[in-house]
């Protein structure tokens, strides 16, 4: 049985996760809340997934980069090299 499913339609992967508690009392701030989560499941397009390295990345110049997060406020693209 599944409920409460998101996705957002044309990202490259996801995961699939099972939620074991949440906390919304301000533990990190006022805008955000704290998620303890188990991925069960996940899925990587395949024009994204190094299979022989075991790499998420775009597998040619013509995959279209994807964004990322780099931490602190700093955010880039990942593209063939």
């Amino acid at each position: 049985l599944v409920h409460d499913l998101s996705a957002i339609d044309g990202t490259v992967a996801h995961l699939k996760c099972q939620i074991s508690s949440t906390n919304d009392s301000g533990i990190i701030d006022e805008d955000h809340f704290l998620i303890v989560a188990e991925v069960v499941d996940a899925f990587v397009h395949p024009d994204y997934w190094d299979a022989a390295k075991n790499r998420f990345r775009p597998q040619g110049d013509l995959t279209p980069p994807y964004l990322t997060f780099f931490g602190s406020q700093s955010f880039g693209y990942v593209r063939a090299s």
